[in-house]
């Protein structure tokens, strides 16, 4: 998979700005919405603490659960290792992005 990935990246130097780009792109909404989110649950007690080490687990769990499929997926000849390595950070803040949503609006509307 990580192959066609490399191909399509390599076929024109847009589509690797395009892959650069979303990448960025989800890891900047990611930290906003977390950050928002921090904000709108208020002063920090220990309810607050709780949501944060929530979220904090879900970011370490997808973190570790991406860079095991990354190290059990990639081979030798992969030409652009570290954008995937990034995308996968960038997926594992939006997962903790979605967590702090799901949290947020459990504990505000239920």
């Amino acid at each position: 998979m990580l192959n066609r990935i490399d191909q399509w990246i390599e076929n024109d130097i847009s589509h690797f700005n395009v892959f650069v780009g979303i990448i960025l792109i989800i890891f900047i909404l990611s930290t906003i919405i977390i950050v928002f989110f921090n904000y709108k649950l208020g002063k920090k007690d220990e309810r607050k603490n709780l949501i944060q080490l929530k979220v904090s687990k879900v970011v370490c769990i997808s973190l570790i659960v991406f860079l095991c499929f990354y190290l059990l997926n990639t081979e030798n000849d992969l030409t652009y290792e570290k954008q995937y390595l990034t995308l996968g950070v960038s997926l594992s803040l939006f997962s903790g992005a979605i967590a702090c949503i799901y949290y947020y609006v459990r504990e505000r509307f239920f």
